[in-house]
């Protein structure tokens, strides 16, 4: 049976709540992935996604203090983290 290790990427790091959308986007490309997790003195307290990165532009798009965006205003919280172990069919009843 598949395991979550095999159909996802493993998440590299993680940035804090008070970080900016500049160093969410700088950490995207720098790892090449495709979320950042955003932790709360080491609990996973939201995670930040492409997704959240368009949308938050689309929206402030002529706002030249958008990169300057605290993550916590953007982030989505209370990200279900699973052990990557799981397999996948439990993991998609979470």
């Amino acid at each position: 049976m598949p395991t979550v290790h095999d159909i996802m990427s493993v998440i590299t790091g993680s940035l804090s709540p008070t970080d900016t959308l500049a160093d969410v986007v700088a950490v995207m490309r720098e790892q090449e992935i495709s979320c950042v997790l955003v932790c709360d003195e080491g609990k996973p307290t939201g995670i930040v996604t492409e997704r959240d990165v368009v949308r938050i532009y689309a929206e402030h798009i002529l706002d030249p203090s958008i990169a300057t965006c605290a993550v916590a205003k953007i982030m989505t919280t209370n990200p279900i983290c699973v052990h990557d172990t799981l397999p996948v069919s439990d993991a998609l009843v979470l």
